[in-house]
């Protein structure tokens, strides 16, 4: 059942942006105060481990300010294929003690990277079916130390109060099926796929529960450096030409699909229809100059009255030319507490994988238990070539932008069709193992969510329906500050907070330890 308890923040630090959000729990839902995101500083977060703590904590702070934030209990979580890892492990059935004896061995069987490291780790067993009666099913969270060490220095570092970090997986699976059908898990099984900067994360999730994660190694940044090396681009310009050109021609999947190279039932091309549509639609495009987008990165719609407002200048040490750049801290932090923070909450009061049972047992680590800058093509010294020719003489800015979308899409098609083959293969993987629990349906969420077409491609492709998320469907929106305009930008970028939503979420759930889901009860 659920409890009351907030304000309380949720904090998602990716590579590629910072967000926030502040939910409180009121009339039986959660309700959002205030959001707010900004891109993240580069080379700020480098596979999870945050490199300057003090300095990232400053724009954290700022962020916070700016969103119109208040609350200082915040919730976090810490991701990254090389430090962090989720997994489902089977064993034998055995009491609580000797399962904890038995998972640091199977952390050196499943956890590449836990050889040789300091590690925290934390784990639940589930109640979902094993391949024998004798077995049981565990989740398992392990994390390099000094990456959670470094996270906690920059969240200190921000003014706040850590509450717990969690897995991004168990976040998203609560920011999308937690509150899904009147206050209570979602009674079906779904496969949550976030397309995150440096990888995909695949989570199956059945009626609540997280039953299987996979970490997928192509993401956004896939699609951008793709650009750059093909284009010759610098980065920065590759990125923007992703946002404005990135998109799936579906008439041309269609035509690929009736020919040969459609044999095996894989994706082999795409191109651009030569609409010149930009993919992301309004407010996505942060990069935009449309007056309708113009809004500060870090701005909290509900605040200021919606896209377009200035923030206020007056966040503590802060100028408006230091964000979002990596400015370094004032002073340092020395309050850090480095003592054992990775703890899934089972062996300190109970409570499910996914839902949280408080911050009152175990540590702070928990899974939830109880050119210039306006140079496209970078033409000259900063940048690696100029911008690509298309030849055959002068062409109309339509036909040069139409040219350019195809180039664009092209170059795309191969890391597409990468990351389908990848998600088939797991999904199928996922199926051979679990046939009393059938997959209904995808939900797609993360940066590129929202490039046309991708959720129509994917059910082509998957034979799944595939929906794109909305982690506010479920909850009440503060009616102080809602606006037609702030609504439609929240909206519009949506897709990108079901971790940080999620993570406000945790203290809002409890469930009991024994707890088994609808779907798991009707399949046996």
């Amino acid at each position: 059942m659920a409890k009351a308890s907030g304000p309380i923040v949720g904090l998602d630090i990716g590579s590629s942006f910072i967000k926030v959000a502040e939910l409180a729990f009121r009339q039986g839902r959660p309700e959002v105060i205030a959001v707010g995101l900004m891109p993240t500083p580069p080379d700020a977060v480098i596979q999870g481990l945050v490199i300057d703590p003090p300095a990232l904590g400053l724009i954290i702070k700022h962020l916070i300010e700016i969103s119109g934030i208040r609350a200082k209990r915040v919730i976090s979580s810490v991701a990254g294929a090389n430090n962090v890892a989720v997994r489902i492990v089977e064993v034998p059935k055995m009491s609580e003690k000797e399962l904890g004896d038995t998972m640091k061995f199977e952390i050196d069987r499943f956890v590449p990277f836990a050889h040789g490291q300091e590690i925290e780790r934390a784990f639940q067993s589930l109640p979902v079916p094993a391949t024998s009666d004798a077995n049981i099913q565990v989740l398992l969270a392990v994390a390099v130390q000094d990456v959670v060490t470094a996270h906690l220095q920059a969240v200190r570092a921000a003014g706040l109060e850590p509450v717990a970090v969690e897995v991004e997986p168990v976040a998203v699976a609560r920011a999308l099926t937690a509150f899904a059908e009147d206050g209570h898990p979602l009674n079906e099984t779904v496969g949550i796929v976030n397309l995150g900067a440096a990888s995909t994360e695949l989570s199956i999730v059945t009626g609540g529960l997280l039953i299987f994660p996979r970490t997928i190694s192509i993401g956004g940044d896939s699609f951008t450096k793709a650009i750059a090396e093909n284009l010759g681009l610098r980065v920065d310009a590759a990125e923007r030409l992703k946002r404005q050109y990135a998109a799936v021609d579906m008439d041309r999947v269609a035509a690929a699909q009736s020919s040969s190279s459609f044999g095996d039932g894989s994706f082999s091309d795409f191109a651009s229809s030569g609409e010149g549509d930009s993919p992301f639609g309004s407010s996505f495009d942060f990069n935009s100059q449309s007056p309708a987008v113009s809004a500060a990165p870090g701005l909290n719609p509900f605040l200021y009255g919606g896209p377009g407002a200035a923030p206020s200048p007056s966040a503590a040490g802060a100028r408006p030319g230091d964000v979002p750049g990596f400015a370094p801290p004032s002073e340092e932090d020395s309050s850090v507490n480095t003592g054992s923070i990775f703890d899934l909450g089972s062996d300190a009061g109970g409570g499910s994988p996914l839902f949280g049972g408080g911050p009152g047992g175990g540590s702070p680590f928990e899974m939830g238990f109880a050119g210039g800058p306006d140079s496209t093509f970078g033409g000259g010294p900063d940048g690696i070539g100029a911008a690509p020719s298309f030849g055959g003489g002068a062409a109309s800015p339509e036909d040069e932008e139409a040219q350019m979308a195809k180039q664009v899409q092209d170059v795309l098609s191969p890391v597409l069709g990468e990351l389908v083959t990848e998600l088939r293969r797991s999904l199928e993987y996922y199926r051979s193992h679990n046939e009393a629990l059938p997959l209904a349906r995808l939900i797609l969420c993360g940066g590129s969510a929202k490039i046309p077409n991708l959720c129509q491609f994917l059910e082509t492709e998957l034979g799944i329906s595939v929906s794109i998320a909305d982690p506010l469907a479920h909850t009440h929106i503060i009616p102080t500050f809602e606006s037609s305009a702030s609504r439609e930008w929240l909206q519009d970028v949506a897709p990108l907070f079901p971790v940080a939503i999620g993570l406000a979420e945790r203290e809002m759930v409890a469930i009991p330890k024994d707890y088994v889901p609808k779907t798991l009860t009707s399949a046996s």
